[in-house]
């Protein structure tokens, strides 16, 4: 796997590269801007991070049923 650059990342996971500079000063990869390359170990965590943060909520249909017919 190669580098990719923050803009890169943020257009393919299609969020801000404000978004990606934040989470990865968060994860402690220090990056300059947009341009900054994003190392093969920062791009796993990143993709862990938001992957978890689009997982979508499961709902409980049955008790959505419930609540429509009270």
């Amino acid at each position: 796997m190669s580098k990719i650059r923050v803009y890169e990342y943020a257009k393919k996971q299609q969020i801000s590269s404000k978004e990606v500079i934040e989470k990865l000063r968060v994860l402690g990869v220090e990056v300059a801007n947009h341009m900054s390359t994003i190392n093969e170990n920062a791009l796993r965590q990143l993709d862990e991070s938001f992957s978890k943060k689009n997982q979508p909520v499961k709902e409980n249909k049955r008790n959505e049923a419930q609540c429509r017919n009270k």
